[in-house]
């Protein structure tokens, strides 16, 4: 690599320097020998490149569109075998389109190639956001608002001909906008952004419309993420206004997902905000996706949440909701402790719905299935609920029931690990009844202790539960 060479004031041997560093880069490049000082370099040569029209630039043009262009092919190589850096490719990318941009705004430039230069400077933009390359990519996107302008011109010649082109284009490009200013923290500048599409929302390809979407969703989960909910619910409805301003049928299926997640998120969105028309919305969707086709279980799971945060709201819905869900869930382990995670939350409102849940789950779902390690699980949680409860008419009996039919439906006893912990759930309430000179109680718990279904436990812990 050739050595960086003394800055000089003026624009023709400014221009001279770069074309030799170009050359020295492209060479370089090409044999994949890449020196480890290669991105300051390139760093250092971006804010030299000049910019407007001059005829120094002018008299140099074929050499940076074939430097540019050069070095933009090579970029793809070298993101393709993976022979460079990521910041790496994006930096070249980056240096590459503004040599095309220079050329192309001095006085050679055509409409044809700042259509060229137009897309290459969106494709470049992207491929740097993608790489979280954020500084680049403003950088670059910043260059494509003059082809924006210039391409939508009505006195521009090649306009009438090419209007559907040169407007989804356009559109297109006020959608990366939106994404960069998002990205750089500047949602005032999204939103202006995004006020230039407005009026023609509803003409956006299907593609575009679902790119606008997830940006816009995008930025409403981030919103929510700062707590800033009353921001997170406008931008998610944006989102979803542009969807539903399509026809449904030309989307693709990842559209619908789309629609689901921004649905799911805008909930949960109101979910945190006060009011009791906040809280109705949310049903109101919730309700719309219940007579929709997709995943029930998620809609199931924010009818628990808003459940949840709703004091005056049944008792008896939250447990029905839940049933449903332990009757029909396919049995993962995500599914497994989302149930368990539900059944802690109603056992804090109501014992004996929690423990009667937990029994159905065990022998309706779980033994069936031979889950054996989500039994011992959930029996321990079934004890526990029973153990802790202060509204269970007759602990032991229920536990007794418990056991009895645990010792039929398993082929072994429970684990050591699990016996170990119901013991000691049930050794509290030994403790407890004997410390109270509730005798006759404290022996009922013992003899839970020692049932056959804690054959795992040792010698040493039945002889002290015997005592």
């Amino acid at each position: 690599m050739a050595p960086i060479r003394q800055r000089r004031p003026d624009k023709e041997n400014r221009l001279k320097v770069i074309l030799d560093f170009a050359a020295s880069l492209l060479n370089t490049l090409r044999t994949r020998d890449i020196p480890s000082s290669l991105i300051t370099d390139v760093y250092g040569y971006l804010d030299d490149i000049p910019a407007g029209h001059s005829a120094a630039v002018a008299s140099q043009f074929r050499d940076l569109d074939n430097f540019g262009t050069d070095l933009w092919n090579l970029s793809s190589q070298l993101k393709r075998d993976s022979s460079a850096t990521a910041e790496l490719v994006c930096l070249v990318r980056a240096f590459a389109c503004l040599l095309l941009d220079c050329a192309q705004q001095s006085t050679e430039g055509s409409l044809r190639n700042a259509l060229r230069v137009f897309k290459i400077a969106m494709r470049t933009t992207k491929h740097c956001l993608d790489q979280r390359q954020l500084s680049l990519a403003g950088r670059v996107v910043e260059k494509a608002a003059f082809y924006q302008e210039l391409l939508t011109r009505p006195s521009n010649p090649d306009f009438p001909a090419n209007k559907m082109v040169h407007v989804e284009l356009s559109r297109e490009y006020f959608i990366l906008r939106t994404t960069v200013a998002w990205r750089q923290n500047r949602l005032d500048l999204a939103e202006l952004m995004l006020s230039k599409l407005a009026p023609s929302l509803n003409e956006l390809d299907p593609v575009s419309a679902e790119s606008l979407s997830d940006t816009l969703f995008e930025i409403g989960k981030d919103q929510y993420n700062k707590k800033e909910y009353v921001e997170a619910v406008r931008w998610l409805e944006k989102a979803d206004d542009v969807l539903t301003g399509q026809n449904l049928e030309n989307l693709s299926s990842d559209a619908s997902d789309l629609k689901t997640s921004i649905m799911h998120s805008l909930i949960r969105t109101l979910m945190n905000l006060p009011g009791q028309d906040n809280n109705e919305r949310a049903w109101n969707i919730v309700n719309n996706l219940n007579n929709e086709p997709g995943d029930k279980l998620t809609v199931l799971l924010l009818k628990l949440d808003l459940l949840a945060t709703d004091d005056s709201s049944p008792l008896q819905d939250y447990s029905e909701v839940l049933e449903r869900i332990i009757r029909t869930v396919h049995l993962t382990e995500s599914n497994f402790r989302t149930i368990m995670h539900h059944v802690h939350k109603l056992k804090s409102r109501n014992s004996d719905m929690a423990f009667r849940l937990i029994e159905m789950l065990i022998f309706e779902r779980l033994v069936v299935a031979e889950k054996s390690e989500w039994v011992e699980k959930a029996s321990v949680t079934a004890i526990w609920v029973v153990t802790t409860s202060t509204d269970i008419i007759d602990c032991v009996a229920s536990l007794e029931k418990l056991f009895e039919t645990l010792n039929v439906k398993l082929i072994k006893p429970l684990g050591p690990s699990a016996t170990h912990a119901g013991q000691i759930l049930l050794w509290k309430r030994i403790e407890g009844s004997y410390s109270q000179e509730d005798y006759g109680n404290a022996e009922r718990w013992g003899r839970l202790a020692l049932h056959s279904i804690f054959e795992s436990a040792g010698e040493l812990n039945n002889g002290k539960l015997q005592r």
